[in-house]
């Protein structure tokens, strides 16, 4: 079972997979909702979707943790920079990486196997992770409900967006898990799709 934490505000939804291994995903910003979940010293792994810091903040919190992230958002989380978005908490801080993801790899924490999905769009080096069993997938901001995508300005490239949209169609999922707001489904992203086609058109042509 996947544990949502709801993000609130500029937060980020937070995932907890508590198995042989426990999985936080995208620890966020609000460290007293982590907190009263789980002891930081009890998690084996921490995946951050992408280098923002509404994402990636608590990961500081989890030293004991192998902490994963894309490679090509791995300099961002590193050097505190985080696409320019540390702005957003006027906090600063550095994040080492543990292990840099390619894509394709398997996550295995016990009963659930993610599968990594490079997608970029949002930043250079966003991912989604399947996990195959229950067919959710989780996006980080690659898309939300609603038909709403992530901006593409902090890190991003619109035709990697729409790319990445059209990789994940092709994806048995039942329910995508967001990186804010609530569950999503394969129509949100067929409107996102279109909401991003039409928004980019005169920018790809």
């Amino acid at each position: 079972m996947i544990e949502i934490l709801e993000g609130s505000e500029l937060d980020s939804n937070t995932y907890i997979v508590k198995d042989e291994k426990i999985l936080v995903i995208d620890p966020g910003i609000d460290s007293k909702k982590i907190l009263k979940t789980i002891d930081p010293k009890h998690v084996d792994i921490i995946i951050n979707t992408h280098a923002h810091i509404d994402h990636c903040l608590n990961t500081i919190l989890f030293e004991n943790a192998e902490v994963m992230l894309h490679r090509e958002d791995v300099k961002e989380a590193e050097k505190g920079s985080f696409y320019g978005t540390w702005n957003f908490i006027n906090k600063k801080v550095n994040i080492k990486v543990d292990k840099e993801l390619k894509g394709n790899e398997i996550i295995e924490t016990g009963k659930h196997r993610f599968r990594v999905i490079h997608t970029p769009g949002h930043t250079h080096g966003s991912i989604c992770l399947f996990e195959e069993k229950e067919k959710i997938l989780i996006t980080g901001d690659l898309v939300f409900a609603g038909g709403f995508f992530g901006r593409t300005d902090l890190g991003g490239n619109p035709r990697e967006l729409i790319n990445s949209l059209k990789r994940i169609l092709k994806i048995d999922f039942k329910d995508i898990y967001p990186g804010h707001g609530g569950i999503a489904g394969r129509e949100d992203v067929e409107d996102a799709l279109l909401n991003a086609k039409y928004l980019f058109e005169t920018e790809l042509e």
